[in-house]
């Protein structure tokens, strides 16, 4: 047998790890998605200054301390509102002044040349029979929130859009706004009840306050949260769309016997009731008293997330992006030499080489040592 050394090299041997790396990155994307999806929260709630906004998935009150629109300096192709009233579009700017063409209104066909001080772009528009800020001039909206937990503040933030609320897992986008923002309190609500032998009652329930007892057996009726303009979210969630009393509905509990048998919101149009109720009554509002109104210009909407796979998300994404790097920017190489001594004093060099992938450039090199 011929005497020799052998010899061995290697490198790039992070690339191996590549493959492995966006698989499980995959497989973090799938769970994470799952997760998010089968656990996930969005709602959508407004509020206006002064408002404080409960849900029953929160453990803390939301208090909106301040909502504001931000507009842009007055510029170029910017409408504007000029001192008596008629509105343009600015066509130039040269220094204080600003040109406006007046063409838009009827009779008008002039351009006029006016401090830019004196020029408004916070006007507002009629728009589906209501007065609603002109929004092509607005550049943002602010919030300014405040959480409140067992009675006490825990967290003060300003919410922009791009720049959310975040506390607990949950977070708070600020979405858009709405006009005549307001809150409504209402101190009682009269309900008129129909039982199953068509005997009717009509009950007082002060919101949020002690049950009512019915008529009819040990039966009792309890007023529970109250939304002046009910809507259900996209989760069919129920919120209040406005602060006016457009669908009044307030969530009525019966108890009997020391226990809940069932509850229902309970609207004003009509008997129906929402929430898959097994309440043996026909409920309907007749009335609302103490109703007390603070109105306010806008009032904000925030949406509400909470991604319990969102981090599981993140981690796979860093997984396939690391495991993409690895793999197409290393390349493994594998070298082998073999160095036999000869009898004749001549010795002998065997090469071999791996790549992980096709690269000419070492193949070249080694030919060349051939």
């Amino acid at each position: 047998m011929e005497e020799g050394t052998a010899l061995a090299g290697c490198s790039g041997g992070l690339s191996r790890l590549g493959p492995l790396l966006s698989h499980i990155g995959m497989l973090l994307l799938i769970v994470g998605g799952l997760a998010a999806s089968i656990t996930g929260y969005q709602a959508r709630v407004s509020g206006a200054t002064g408002d404080t906004i409960s849900r029953p998935e929160w453990d803390f009150d939301l208090r909106i301390d301040d909502f504001k629109l931000v507009y842009y300096p007055i510029s170029l192709n910017q409408w504007v509102e000029l001192p008596d009233g008629h509105r343009g579009r600015v066509t130039e700017i040269r220094h204080d002044s600003a040109r406006v063409d007046l063409s838009s209104h009827p009779g008008l066909h002039e351009s006029r040349w006016l401090l830019r001080d004196s020029l408004r772009n916070d006007f507002e528009v009629y728009r589906n029979g209501r007065l609603t800020p002109y929004q092509g001039n607005i550049r943002s909206y602010i919030t300014r929130a405040e959480l409140i937990k067992d009675g006490q503040p825990v967290l003060k933030r300003k919410i922009e859009v791009n720049h959310p609320l975040r506390y607990g897992g949950f977070r708070f986008y600020q979405t858009s706004f709405e006009t005549g923002g307001g809150n409504i309190d209402v101190d009682t609500v009269v309900v008129l009840a129909v039982s199953e032998d068509n005997d009717s009652a009509v009950v007082r329930l002060a919101v949020r306050g002690e049950a009512e007892k019915l008529p009819w057996g040990d039966l009792n009726l309890k007023a529970g949260e109250f939304f002046p303009d009910f809507k259900l979210d996209r989760n069919m969630q129920p919120f209040s769309a406005s602060g006016e009393l457009i669908n009044p509905a307030v969530r009525v509990t019966l108890v009997g016997g020391g226990r809940e048998i069932g509850a229902k919101w309970v609207f004003s149009h009509d008997f129906g009731g929402m929430g898959g109720s097994n309440m043996p009554l026909k409920l309907r509002i007749v009335d609302l008293t103490g109703v007390n109104s603070s109105r306010s210009g806008y009032a904000t909407i925030l949406e509400v997330k909470r991604d319990s796979g969102r981090w599981i998300i993140w981690m796979g994404f860093f997984c396939v992006t690391l495991g993409l790097v690895l793999t197409y920017s290393m390349t493994q190489r594998q070298a082998w030499a073999v160095v036999l001594r000869k009898p004749e004093g001549k010795d002998e060099i065997h090469l071999a080489y791996r790549n992980s992938r096709i690269d000419h450039r070492t193949r070249d090199y080694f030919e060349r040592l051939n």
